[in-house]
């Protein structure tokens, strides 16, 4: 089955000149014994707002760990249309803002709540 898999990637990464390392196969279909497409895992991953990457030329790509990936799938599998309250691994540092930045950023909230539009 990896064999398969990996000519089917191969297949169509060669014409979206594309790199990739196969992490995890899996065979497409549901606990019901439906087939499904990865379209679907797609549509799990959109729903559960995970974003498709800006930085290749397809448009199918994902930039997700793999414990989301396979979540995704799982989920496709169980019939569940997203990841409910799985939350994507991300690689960003957590960012801590100094006191006085921390400010600005609760008044320019209050203001946008306010409906003021105009530079303070």
């Amino acid at each position: 089955m990896k064999a398969a898999v990996k000519q089917r990637i191969d297949q169509y990464t060669k014409t979206a000149d594309i790199e990739y390392n196969l992490l995890h196969f899996d065979l497409a279909v549901t606990n019901k014994g439906k087939a499904f497409r990865d379209y679907d895992v797609h549509s799990v991953l959109k729903r559960s707002g995970i974003k498709q990457t800006s930085t290749t030329k397809g448009r199918e790509w994902f930039e997700v760990d793999l414990d989301t990936a396979i979540a995704a799938i799982e989920a496709v599998k169980k019939g569940e249309s997203s990841l409910g309250q799985i939350k994507a691994t991300t690689h960003m540092e957590q960012i801590i803002f100094r006191p006085e930045q921390e400010k600005a950023i609760v008044e320019t909230l209050a203001s946008i709540d306010k409906g003021k539009t105009k530079k303070l």
